[in-house]
């Protein structure tokens, strides 16, 4: 049983790395570092981002810009990301919009680059799904347990997530916690 709670704690400190390498409400995040860096110049990737990044692009073509993970300034000029949720004037929506879609990001061999300042990446649409899809990997690879049910454990380590979430913004706490 103690094993269990060891792979259990290990899935948990996976998915809390990956949070504190993908929030957009950490200022010190690997995305928000880059979101201030890419309008300037190519922002090197490590394989991870990159791989996420390259997901974020196919499915943006695929659902023809229906899924853009370059809305953070929408999201920001709403004020979803740390509030006050509002309507945001004609002007901010404006400006907000010039400033979003995939059609101003770079994903190249150099890296990450935006073709103009404002521009944000906002991986909460793809993040958590991404997250859940590693956790599933370690569960797989390290502990060679091939006969998961990846439907159930996938909406178990969601609605965890998506509870961990709730509880944080309704508490005022950090999302992402230090497991000791």
């Amino acid at each position: 049983l103690q094993a269990v709670g060891q792979r259990v704690v290990e899935v948990a400190r996976e998915m809390d790395r990956l949070e504190r390498r993908l929030t957009v409400y950490d200022d010190e995040s690997d995305v928000s570092a880059r979101n201030r860096a890419a309008a300037e110049r190519a922002v090197p990737l490590d394989e991870e981002l990159a791989d996420l990044l390259r997901t974020a692009a196919r499915l943006h073509a695929e659902t023809n810009g229906a899924f853009d993970a370059a809305s953070g300034a929408l999201v920001r000029a709403w004020g979803f990301l740390r509030g006050p949720r509002r309507v945001p004037s004609a002007e901010e929506r404006a400006q907000a919009l010039a400033a979003s879609g995939w059609g101003h990001v770079r994903l190249d061999d150099r890296g990450l680059a935006f073709d103009r300042p404002g521009v944000e990446l906002n991986l909460g649409a793809i993040g958590k799904g991404f997250a859940i899809d590693r956790a599933l990997e370690l569960v797989q690879v390290r502990y060679k347990v091939g006969t998961v049910d990846q439907r159930a454990v996938q909406q178990q380590l969601l609605a965890t997530s998506a509870a961990r979430s709730a509880l944080a913004r309704a508490t005022g706490e950090r999302l992402v916690q230090r497991v000791n």
